[in-house]
């Protein structure tokens, strides 16, 4: 492919990164924001110049920024352990010592957090390059505790003697997550790209294979899922 392809984001595109380089394919650029600098704004990096790639020549520009709210958020158990139920959900049955809360207010809550948070920064990247722009959506939970317990990773690992959040709810925080990023790329018409389906579980948890050394991340092949769509969405059109 001769085209040029930047990719930017955070921590979530260490699994492309690493992809790429087993590949080898000079016409993709994958840049984390975050790698020697994690204090300073995205905004704030594109006035100073020098911590992305110069708005030139690029014929795609991929996102992947944020992705870990649902995670910071519900990956392990709140104090006040709770559940909701989802719109359209059947056969729901209440788990005892739960507190149940109204959908409504936890997509709201999630809503406010996402537009005040990281998804300020999608359109702010997309208007700078000026580019074809994408957006990349995160990678679904794992759904074994299990592997979360005994990976827990920086971020989590003084966390999980509280406990995991059993998977259905952790799974249930992400579809929220989802559908928050979704409505919000339909209003700025920026084009979605959803996980790859190879890499789902029938469920729709990351499938194994995929599972990365930590409890939030995808690995490698997950991440050549993924160049794989992108290459695949420029040569559509």
């Amino acid at each position: 492919m001769d085209a040029k392809i930047l990719i930017v984001g955070q921590s979530h595109t260490e699994a492309l990164a690493k992809a790429l380089r087993r590949q080898g394919d000079p016409g993709i650029e994958v840049v984390n924001v975050n790698r020697k600098d994690r204090k300073t704004s995205l905004e704030e990096k594109i006035r100073v110049g020098g911590h992305i790639p110069a708005p030139a020549g690029f014929d795609l520009v991929v996102s992947m920024i944020g992705g870990n709210f649902h995670n910071t958020f519900g990956l392990i158990e709140n104090p006040e352990r709770f559940e909701f139920i989802e719109p359209g959900e059947t056969g729901f049955t209440p788990t005892p010592g739960r507190q149940l809360i109204s959908y409504g207010l936890l997509h709201h809550f999630f809503s406010e957090s996402l537009t005040k948070g990281y998804l300020r920064n999608i359109p702010l990247l997309r208007d700078y390059y000026g580019a074809r722009f994408l957006q990349v959506s995160t990678p679904p939970p794992v759904e074994d505790n299990d592997h979360i317990l005994n990976n827990p990773g920086g971020y989590f690992s003084d966390k999980v003697q509280l406990g995991v959040a059993p998977p259905a709810l952790r799974l249930k925080l992400y579809r929220l997550h989802e559908t928050v990023l979704q409505a919000f790329c339909r209003r700025e018409e920026i084009a979605l790209l959803p996980p790859p389906p190879a890499a789902l579980t029938a469920a729709g948890f990351l499938d194994r294979p995929f599972w990365n050394n930590d409890p939030t991340h995808a690995n490698a092949a997950y991440g050549a899922l993924v160049l794989d769509q992108i290459r695949g969405a420029l040569r559509d059109g």
